[in-house]
């Protein structure tokens, strides 16, 4: 095992580019909410309208915050997302809980929500095995795979992200183009469409539209590998961003074209959707070509959360001696003791948890951060106001909207779902308990 002062995270072929880095943005969004939302949206909102809006609202908020994100990797260019960005405008201590959210629950849980999801569809082949389990093996394929080489990683990545996207693309082309039954789908509101926006159900299902977008700042996270940072980090938040943006509005306008709205709304599997879409519309082949597609791109989700999330729990390891094993990488360069710890709670909370209890949880957990990240940006602009590189265009403009968004959902979801939010903020809590230890002999973060 070889230590982090003595070995480099990649050599040049293998370190990540502007393309990989894209890739892992498209990776993390396209995952388990896509295809898991819809159901729930419906038996919610009596209108197509504002699933539609739903899902421009949440590009618009992604957007917005990927912009922000942007300009404060450029600020400050290490890996470790939240972690390093709210140590650095606040104090250590509020970065020493992001960090803590993130490795317990920022990515972990949404493994373990991909994970659930993959077994689920998997099981429409294999009847006779648990989804579990399923998950379970494929979280330990992805950890496994990005404990190899990293050149091997990111072709895994490249792999199932470039599958991904074409299948994505050519399943919205064929749900519109084969569809010989269209239903009713409105892109303008009509007048009762404008009480339904602003209702609390339309701030709820809003949640999932914020999971299914989560991970618009995923390059944020490894920017300290990247080749060539100050441009790539941008350029993979905001053109990863507004390919997702396009790819869940003709998704979801394909969805609402191919299921009676009714019965759509009374699905008794709501994650099911998508399979009910493709037998719609392909008959009996219908299932078979929509669980491949989801499998496929849970995989990709898999291995993108898998391979990001272990590099904030590296960096806190950098900067606290008492968390240091956290830091150490094997042989190939990769943090090995952070992506286990990863794949152990990963695996706890496929486990432990049903599918909707724990994307609320989580989401809740992570809109709470992201908002104090994007206001860590005024904080660095008044006190580094000589920043270099990137910028965020028309600000304050995006940081508010970005704000106002979040804090309205996290105000709904918490009046709607105290459960779920009450136990994310004891989770946050929790890591009070390990500060101390933590604390020993910190050492000053490069």
């Amino acid at each position: 095992m070889a230590d982090t002062a003595s070995i480099e995270p990649f050599d040049a072929a293998s370190r990540p580019g502007r393309i990989t880095a894209a890739g892992m943005v498209v990776a993390t969004m396209v995952g388990t909410g896509v295809f898991v939302s819809l159901g729930y949206q419906a038996a919610e909102l009596p209108s197509t309208f504002a699933i539609l809006a739903l899902w421009v609202l949440g590009g618009l908020h992604a957007l917005c915050g990927a912009l922000c994100y942007a300009e404060l990797a450029a600020r400050v260019p290490r890996s470790g997302g939240e972690y390093v960005f709210l140590s650095r405008a606040f104090h250590p201590l509020l970065g020493f809980l992001a960090g803590w959210v993130s490795v317990v629950v920022g990515f972990a849980a949404p493994v373990a929500v991909a994970s659930l999801a993959f077994g689920a569809y998997l099981n429409a082949f294999l009847p006779g095995l648990a989804p579990a389990a399923a998950g379970a093996a494929l979280v330990l394929l992805c950890a496994g795979v990005h404990l190899g080489r990293g050149l091997l990683g990111k072709r895994f990545q490249n792999l199932f992200t470039g599958m991904k996207v074409l299948l994505v693309i050519g399943f919205c082309l064929a749900l519109l183009a084969l569809n010989h039954h269209p239903q009713p789908v409105r892109i303008l509101p009509a007048p009762s469409d404008w009480s339904v926006l602003f209702s609390m159900d339309f701030a709820i299902a809003f949640v999932f539209v914020t999971y299914s977008y989560s991970g618009w700042n995923a390059a944020a996270y490894v920017s300290g590998e990247l080749r060539h940072a100050p441009s790539a980090v941008p350029i993979a938040l905001l053109a990863g961003t507004a390919l997702v943006l396009l790819l869940y509005l003709v998704l979801n306008f394909a969805f609402l074209r191919s299921i009676p709205f009714a019965e759509l709304a009374a699905l008794p599997d709501k994650e099911r959707f998508a399979t009910r879409a493709a037998e719609n519309v392909f008959s009996g082949r219908g299932e078979i070509l929509a669980n491949l597609l989801v499998l496929l791109g849970l995989v990709s989700s898999v291995g993108a959360l898998t391979y990001v999330g272990p590099r904030i729990s590296q960096a806190i390891g950098e900067d606290f001696p008492a968390l240091s094993l956290l830091a150490r990488k094997n042989r190939n360069g990769a943090p090995v003791h952070a992506i286990l710890v990863q794949l152990l709670l990963s695996l706890a909370f496929l486990l432990l948890a049903d599918l909707r209890s724990l994307l609320l949880y989580a989401e809740f957990i992570l809109l709470l951060f992201s908002f104090l990240t994007v206001s860590a940006l005024f904080i660095l602009r008044r006190k580094e106001p000589g920043g270099q590189g990137f910028r965020v265009p028309l600000f304050p403009l995006p940081p508010i909207l970005f704000l106002g968004t979040n804090l309205w959902v996290m105000l709904s979801v918490f009046n709607r779902h105290s459960a779920e939010t009450t136990v994310g903020l004891l989770t946050i809590l929790a890591g009070l308990l390990f500060l101390p230890v933590a604390l020993r002999r910190r050492n000053s973060p490069p």
